[in-house]
């Protein structure tokens, strides 16, 4: 195209040149912009799964504080059943209410 407009031989040449120049600088460019983009992806990703680590363990946290409490109020349960079975145990000989009654403890 230099060279139909008077260019010569050498401007086309350093035409060519510049053209190739251009293609490989503009090829370059979209290469890095594209392992910009990827590199944004990955530390994307690795705070997301540093998040949802996070998110785990604190759940895992409470599930275990819950399983701890609960636990604890059953242990007291059962100690309180425990004693309600003794008591029930100990009342069931005195609910009949005539005095020389065989089932009636002295």
């Amino acid at each position: 195209m230099v060279f139909l407009f008077g260019g010569g031989l050498v401007g086309t040449a350093t035409a060519f040149v510049t053209i190739k120049y251009t293609k490989k600088r503009a090829e370059a460019d979209a290469m890095k912009a594209m392992q910009d983009v990827y590199q944004e992806m990955i530390t994307d990703q690795r705070s997301y799964i540093n998040s949802l680590k996070q998110d785990k363990e604190d759940s895992e946290a409470r599930w275990e504080n819950k399983v701890e409490t609960l636990s604890k109020r059953i242990e007291t349960m059962d100690l309180k059943i425990n004693e309600n079975n003794r008591l029930i145990t100990e009342l069931k000989t005195m609910k009949c209410t005539d005095l020389i009654c065989q089932n009636r403890k002295q």
